[in-house]
């Protein structure tokens, strides 16, 4: 992939223009025609917000400077226990009721889509990204939640997959994996100023999505914004509307697909011309084997922690030393 050139060399904004780059590196958007949106990243991204990781089973999310989660796998992998800190500083502006209303009623196209070209921009000018380099997926569809088909109403069903305690735990064992959406704020109340105004955006069909973060190593999505939003839906008796930002793997995705579209070819072949409805159900198995490999997820990317378990063990001791106790009888750890 190119590297962007500043377009003012010798300014004072081509060092900022680099600045930019340097931070936000090259995204090129590809758009499918499906609604979602895939991100290719180059430039030798470091992001702001990353994933951070030491030995048996410690896992840090930093934010430039800031720790926002610490999480620690249970000694028989058998789920996560987390801390939140209440460090996490908002990635995107908040949005104004005009500018929901124009995005959510503007023409030429669907409407997840063009949400996903929002969160796209807006993710590609924050100075706290988690993009890094490869292939990424903003995808119209969490796909990697629990099913809940025994869920009697939305508040129900969000209400075991919205992890509001905190400290909490994410119990991989009896739910056969996470799977659930932890925000990394703490929840407004009902009542809140904020809540209320998003709540008639939900009533007026104009509520802007949450964008959610898969992390793999925790096994659920993260909220990098809508805390608020996704409140004020579930308090309408809505579905939220979800934006998931995910990582891909590139020529995982090439390679399976050109798999699939062999077994296709063969398999149209072999079914006599006649025979419309076995050469539909063929169309139809491919078309959904395509969706399922685009939207598959990769392992999210980690980074060592510098100084390993000891920075994790001494950061966990001083921002939640009653979680460490915790923790001691739990997972078995002990700094």
């Amino acid at each position: 992939m190119p590297a962007l050139v500043s377009p003012w060399p010798g300014s004072a904004a081509a060092a900022d223009y680099d600045q930019r780059v340097r931070r936000t590196g090259v995204v090129r958007r590809v758009n499918d025609g499906a609604s979602d949106l895939v991100l290719e990243v180059g430039g030798g991204v470091r992001p702001e917000l990353a994933v951070h990781v030491a030995g048996g089973g410690r896992i840090l999310l930093r934010q430039s400077d800031q720790v926002v989660l610490l999480a620690k796998v249970h000694q028989d992998h058998a789920g996560v226990e987390y801390l939140t800190t209440g460090r996490f500083r908002p990635l995107i502006a908040p949005m104004r009721s005009v500018h929901a209303e124009a995005t959510a009623d503007a023409g030429g196209g669907c409407r997840s889509r063009r949400w996903a070209h929002y969160f796209a921009s807006a993710l590609q000018a924050a100075d706290q990204s988690p993009l890094y380099d490869g292939r990424w997926l903003l995808g119209a569809t969490a796909t990697h939640l629990e099913h809940t088909p025994w869920a009697r109403s939305s508040a129900h069903r969000w209400a075991t997959l919205l992890l509001t305690e905190n400290p909490g735990e994410i119990d991989w064992f009896s739910r056969q994996g996470g799977w659930q959406v932890l925000p990394l704020r703490r929840l407004s109340g009902a009542t809140d100023a904020r809540v209320k105004a998003y709540r008639k955006q939900a009533r007026a069909g104009i509520l802007p999505p949450v964008l959610l973060w898969w992390i793999s190593g925790l096994d659920c999505y993260v909220i990098l914004d809508g805390h608020d939003r996704i409140l004020a839906a579930v308090a309408e008796e809505q579905e939220p509307p979800l934006i998931a930002l995910a990582s891909v793997d590139r020529h995982r995705q090439e390679t399976h697909s050109q798999v699939a579209v062999d077994r296709y070819r063969t398999e149209q072949q072999l079914i006599p011309p006649g025979n419309v409805e076995a050469l539909a159900m063929s169309s139809r198995c491919l078309a959904r084997t395509l969706i399922e490999i685009r939207t598959d997820y990769h392992p999210t990317r980690a980074w060592m922690l510098p100084g390993g378990r000891a920075a994790w063990d001494a950061t966990s001791r001083a921002v939640g030393p009653g979680w460490c106790e915790h923790l001691r009888h739990s997972t078995g750890y002990a700094p």
